[in-house]
């Protein structure tokens, strides 16, 4: 099992890192969602979905 850790060690952190990013990622969308922020960059003239769009 440690040969196993120790000739898969760059692959497992590079995994870790990369899970790390897509889970802060993942809490932020969670986060800005509770506070009712919009998910796209607010110019809602143009935007397919204007008219379900939570407006401030």
């Amino acid at each position: 099992m440690l040969t196993w850790i120790i000739e898969n060690g760059a692959t497992l952190i590079i995994s870790a890192i990369i899970l790390a990013v897509v889970v802060l990622n993942i809490a932020k969308l969670v986060k800005d969602k509770r506070q009712g922020k919009l998910g796209c960059g607010s110019c809602c003239e143009g935007c397919p979905s204007n008219s379900i769009c939570k407006q401030k």
